[in-house]
């Protein structure tokens, strides 16, 4: 049986006891709607192994790359999988110098906020534990490109990653490519994200929602459908303004909590690697926005301060809707009693 917010309501207790809290004061220099998505490139190829995916194979060495596919995206790559005999995907990133990677250059990341960003998806299963943190490295000044070009940069760091295809659906297939390519294309949620969650201790998946509502400019590559409203002042932005700006739906945290803490075919039940084209229809696209949408009908549309009380955080971890219903139901009991001090800078 489904449970109702409503329903939960009325079994609790009223709470008659006003609760204070600090409210909480974020950096608009770090989560800052002047972010803006930078150039794309996906250099890729895909190939059969049974090694261990944590090591780049002697045969990818610098002087002996297999052919690679050179591209602005991922498009059509579960088609190409599926079609194959292979379980194994090769992804090289290029981070571009500040200078050529256009407006929004100035939001490149630093070798440690790259590092910091990696642990942090590995931690919240964005990446799987495999993927070295410290792939990233910078290429040697003799080998930096001197001509700029103008759809990808002048590169001055790069980093090798495989992925382990098999039991991997394209949705979660998807979730792995994008938060390696943040650091090169979105670089502004990189460092937004890990700020959220380490300096101001904000859920993870709750970060990554709300975040994605100021800094994202545009959704072709994010994983989500969340992002900056169009016509935001950048000029005046401030804590009020942010707090207008990233009020999150729950259904799109919750989302993106399970289709990661699950088996990976759970809610997209398209096996890339062990699909039959001869028995089962066209794998399609990635479908990763509209597989995490879907995966909760939760409704309550949380604020900046709500994304930090314990039963919204709760919500946001439930396995199921019953439970989230219930952690919301328990929340809204105690929503109109709670006072914020203003924050401190």
């Amino acid at each position: 049986m489904k449970t109702s917010v409503k329903k939960a309501v009325k079994k609790l207790k009223p709470v008659s006891k006003s609760i204070v809290r600090q409210k909480v004061w974020v950096d608009t220099k770090i989560v800052s709607p002047k972010c803006c998505h930078l150039k794309n490139r996906a250099e890729f190829t895909t190939f059969k192994s049974d090694a261990d995916p944590s090591i780049i194979p002697e045969s990818f060495a610098k002087d002996n790359k297999p052919k690679m596919n050179n591209r602005v995206c991922f498009s059509g790559l579960p088609s190409m999988i599926a079609k194959g005999n292979i379980n194994r995907l090769y992804d090289r990133l290029e981070v571009m110098t500040p200078g050529s990677a256009g407006p929004g250059g100035q939001f490149i990341l630093t070798p440690e906020e790259r590092v910091a960003w990696l642990l942090l998806a590995k931690q919240y299963r964005l990446l799987p534990p495999y993927i070295n943190e410290n792939a990233i490295t910078d290429i040697p000044k003799d080998d930096i490109k001197k001509k700029k070009s103008a759809s990808y940069g002048i590169a001055d760091a790069a980093g090798e990653f495989i992925i382990d295809l098999e039991g991997l659906s394209p949705a979660v297939l998807y979730i792995y490519l994008s938060t390696i390519r943040n650091i090169r294309e979105d670089p502004g949620l990189a460092r937004a994200v890990p700020y959220l969650v380490n300096d101001l201790g904000m859920n993870f998946y709750a970060a990554y929602a709300f975040a994605s509502k100021i800094v994202i400019s545009t959704t072709g590559h994010h994983i989500l459908t969340s992002h900056r409203d169009y016509g935001v002042r950048c000029d005046k932005f401030g804590q009020s303004q942010l707090e207008a700006a990233g009020k999150v739906s729950l259904n799109i945290p919750i989302g993106l909590q399970r289709i990661v803490n699950n088996d990976p075919l759970r809610y997209d039940k398209r096996d890339i690697v062990n699909y039959d084209p001869k028995k089962d229809t066209y794998i399609g696209g990635f479908n990763c926005s509209s597989t995490i949408e879907k995966i909760s009908k939760v409704t309550y549309i949380a604020s900046l301060q709500e994304l930090f009380d314990k039963d919204i955080i709760d919500a946001i971890m439930s396995k199921s809707d019953r439970e989230a219903n219930k952690s919301i139901a328990k929340f809204l009991d105690k929503k109109d009693h709670i006072k914020y001090k203003e924050a401190k800078k």
